[in-house]
C-alpha cells in the first residue's frame, strides 16, 4: 500500500474525529518509516517532539508505519505514557524497536509520569490476522 493512500486514510480520519469530537492525534507516515528512522533520526525525533507539543490534548495519537513491505499501527496512549503496537503479522518486537528508541529519545520531555523513563509497549494486541502470504497489511492497519 503506498504511503500517499496511507495519508488519504488518515485526512479522512482527522475529518471523522474532529466532527465526533474525538480527541486523537494521527502523526505524518511520509517521515514515520522505518528509512527515515533509520536513515535521518534526528530529524524523525524533531517531528516527534513537535508532533508531542502540538498533540498535548489528545488522548491517543495513531501512527501507521511502514516497516519495509508491511505496515502496522501504533497507538500511543498518552495519559498513561505507553505504545500498543498492532501487527496483522504478529512479527517480534525486534523488528520494528528502531521506532521504539526513536520514540524514546523526547519521551523524557513529554512524559506524563515521572516514575517511567520510556513508554511502555505492548506487542501482541488482539487485532485482526493477515492471511499468510498476502500483501493486505495496509488494509489491516487501516482496520
Amino acid at each position: 500500500l503506498d504511503i500517499c493512500i496511507m495519508q488519504i486514510w488518515i485526512l479522512r480520519c482527522m475529518m471523522r474525529a474532529r466532527r465526533n469530537k474525538l480527541v486523537i492525534g494521527f502523526l505524518d507516515p511520509q517521515i514515520m518509516n522505518k528509512t527515515m528512522v533509520l536513515s535521518r533520526p534526528d530529524d524523525v525525533v524533531d517531528y516527534i517532539s513537535r508532533a508531542f507539543e502540538r498533540h498535548t490534548d489528545k488522548d491517543k495519537i495513531l501512527m501507521p508505519y511502514l516497516m519495509k513491505d508491511h505496515w502496522i499501527l501504533l497507538v500511543l496512549e498518552t495519559s498513561r505514557d505507553h505504545i500498543v503496537i498492532m501487527d496483522s503479522r504478529r512479527k517480534d518486537r525486534s523488528e520494528f524497536q528502531e521506532v521504539l528508541d526513536v520514540f524514546n529519545r523526547p519521551f523524557r520531555h513529554y512524559k506524563k509520569s515521572m516514575m517511567k523513563s520510556e513508554f511502555s509497549v505492548r506487542v501482541g494486541f488482539q487485532c485482526f490476522r493477515q492471511p499468510p502470504r498476502n500483501n493486505r497489511c495496509g488494509f489491516y492497519a487501516m482496520r
